[in-house]
C-alpha cells in the first residue's frame, strides 16, 4: 500500500504534530505499507503567505460572507499542489487530516474517481477555530457532508464518531482508532531521583505535574486552586506545569495571588521542545491531566502511563472510552475539592499510586503504541478497499 499523508499538523510545533509524526513513523514501519509520503513536504511560506494576505484582506467583509467564501476556496495554492502530486501517481491511499479545509473532500473525490480516501478526524473545527459561527448546526451538517464524501472515516473517539455521523447514515466504514505513544520514547531512563536532581529539585519533595496546553478547557486556574488545597496537607509538593496558551496570563495571576509563584511552590516552564518531555515526566510523582473536552483523545494520557506515572485524568466520554477510574488512574471531575482529592490520594497511597500506573502501562502498552494505531488504520484500509473493489 503506498500512502500520501496529507497534514499540515506534521510540520507544526504543536500537539498535533506528535499524533502526525507517531502515526506516520509507525506506518512507516509497517510489513504492508510500501511507502508513505507526508505533504505537504514542507511548511510552504509563500503559500501561507497567499492565504494570509486572501484572510486579510477577506477581513474587509461581514463575518457571515468571509467564513462561507474561506471555507470554500481554502487553501488554493496547496489544493493545486496536491493535485499536481497526485498526478504524478504511485498513491494508493490518500489520508487527509480534517481541517478547515474538509470542503476539498469532496472535490477531490470528484477529480480523483479512482483514487481511495481516507479522512483522519481529531476534532470538529467547529467545536475549536470556528465555534463562534452561526447557524452552528448548519455548517456542521456542511462538514458532516464532506466527511461522508471519503470512503473511510477515522475518528479519535467513539464520541466524536457518533456525535459527527448523527448527520449521516451510521456507515461501517467509520472506525475508531484512539491516540498512542511511542514506548521507545517515553519511558523511564534514569530513575525519578536523578531526573529530580537534574531539575535543582530535593528528591524527597513531591513533584505534581501538567504538560499541555492551556487553552481554556482546560481549567488549569482551578488546577492552581485545587493545588493549594493540596499545601494543606502536603507542603514539601511543588506543581510544575510546562506549557502555553491562552489562560497563561490567568493561571500566573491565580498562583501569584495565592502566593506561589513568589514562593516557587509553582514553576511555570513555559513550552518545552517535545524531546524534553519524557526527561520532565520521570521527575514527576503525579501527572495530571484533569480537565478536557469530551470528544479528544488526551495524548499526554497515554505518555504519563507510559512513563509508568501515577495519572489524574479528566472524566470525559473520550478518556472513559479507554480508562477505568480506579483501575488505570483516578478520574475527576473539574471540580477544586475533587482535583485536590485525587492528586492527594496518590501522594499519600504510594501502593496505590504504583498499582494504578503498573495497569496503565500495561494497558497503553498492550493496545494504545502507534503501531497499534497504524495496524488498526491499514487493517481498515485495507479492508475497505477490498469492499469498494468488489462493489465496482
Amino acid at each position: 500500500m503506498r500512502i500520501l499523508y496529507y497534514n499540515s499538523a506534521y510540520h507544526a510545533d504543536y500537539g498535533g504534530s506528535n499524533h502526525a509524526r507517531g502515526f506516520f513513523a509507525a506506518a512507516a514501519r509497517h510489513p504492508r505499507v510500501t511507502s508513505i509520503e507526508v505533504f505537504p513536504p514542507a511548511v510552504n511560506r509563500n503559500t501561507q503567505d497567499k492565504v494570509s494576505l486572501r484572510w486579510r484582506v477577506s477581513t474587509a467583509l461581514p463575518r457571515h460572507i468571509r467564513l462561507p467564501l474561506y471555507l470554500a476556496l481554502g487553501n488554493r495554492a496547496q489544493y493545486d499542489q496536491l493535485c499536481r502530486r497526485l498526478k504524478d501517481g504511485n498513491v494508493d491511499v490518500l489520508i487527509v487530516r480534517a481541517e478547515s479545509h474538509f470542503m476539498e473532500l469532496p472535490r477531490l473525490r470528484r477529480r480523483f474517481p479512482q483514487l481511495f480516501i481516507a479522512v483522519e478526524v481529531n476534532a470538529s473545527v467547529f467545536d475549536e477555530s470556528m465555534a463562534f459561527v452561526r447557524p452552528l448546526q448548519l455548517y456542521r451538517r456542511l462538514e458532516a457532508w464532506a466527511l461522508a464524501s471519503c470512503h473511510v472515516r477515522i475518528f479519535v473517539s467513539a464520541f466524536l464518531r457518533d456525535r459527527i455521523r448523527s448527520f449521516y447514515p451510521a456507515d461501517s466504514h467509520d472506525i475508531v482508532v484512539h491516540n498512542g505513544v511511542d514506548l521507545n520514547k517515553f519511558r523511564p531512563r534514569i530513575g525519578r531521583t536523578e531526573a529530580k536532581r537534574r531539575l535543582g529539585i530535593h528528591p524527597k519533595r513531591a513533584v505534581v505535574g501538567y504538560i499541555g496546553g492551556m487553552e481554556s478547557f482546560r481549567r488549569l486556574p482551578l488546577l492552581i486552586e485545587a493545588y493549594a488545597d493540596v499545601l494543606k496537607e502536603r507542603p514539601d509538593a511543588i506543581l510544575m506545569l510546562a506549557g502555553d496558551g491562552v489562560d497563561m496570563s490567568l493561571v500566573q495571576e491565580r498562583a501569584s495571588r495565592l502566593g506561589l509563584l513568589s514562593s516557587q511552590r509553582v514553576q511555570l516552564m513555559g513550552w518545552v521542545p517535545g524531546e524534553v518531555v519524557p526527561a520532565l515526566l520521570e521527575a514527576f510523582d503525579v501527572g495530571v491531566f484533569h480537565a478536557s473536552n469530551p470528544y479528544g483523545s488526551p495524548q499526554k494520557l497515554f505518555e504519563y502511563l507510559a512513563m509508568r506515572l501515577p495519572t489524574v485524568g479528566p472524566r470525559v466520554p473520550a478518556v472513559t472510552e479507554v480508562f477505568q477510574h480506579g483501575t488505570h488512574m483516578l478520574l475527576t471531575e473539574p471540580r477544586r475539592e475533587e482535583v485536590a482529592s485525587c492528586i492527594l490520594g496518590l501522594l499519600q497511597d504510594r501502593e496505590l499510586g504504583a498499582r494504578l500506573a503498573e495497569a496503565g502501562y500495561a494497558l497503553v502498552a498492550s493496545k494504545y503504541t502507534w503501531d497499534h494505531n497504524a495496524e488498526a488504520v491499514v487493517a481498515s484500509l485495507e479492508k475497505v478497499r477490498i469492499q469498494t473493489q468488489q462493489d465496482g
